[in-house]
């Protein structure tokens, strides 16, 4: 139902504002346990035909999580570095069309 997904992917949003805005150690330690995963299921859900609703939330927690290790806060644990090989390598395995140089 589009209404709880919105919710759900708000509550995730506002949670994970909440998480950085925590000291530094306690969000590091949160997300060196959970980072790739919300990542990951925000890009499943994100790019899946069956799944329209929420797509604006989607895309700011997506941008959350990028943003926050582009800003280097989550240190060597995730880095912008570990984070383009992630993505490029998930873009190359979901889609079969993006090639290694596009991704």
């Amino acid at each position: 139902h589009p209404q709880v997904a919105d919710l759900g992917l708000k509550t995730l949003y506002d949670f994970l504002e909440k998480v950085l805005s925590l000291p530094a150690d306690q969000y590091t330690a949160f997300f060196s346990r959970y980072y790739r995963t919300i990542l990951l299921d925000i890009l499943v859900v994100l790019t899946d035909t069956l799944h329209k609703s929420g797509i604006k939330r989607q895309v700011q927690i997506l941008h959350m999580l990028i943003r926050t290790v582009e800003m280097g806060k989550l240190g060597e644990m995730v880095t912008q570095q570990l984070v383009c090989e992630f993505l490029a390598g998930w873009l190359r395995q979901s889609f079969d069309t993006v090639s290694d140089t596009q991704a």
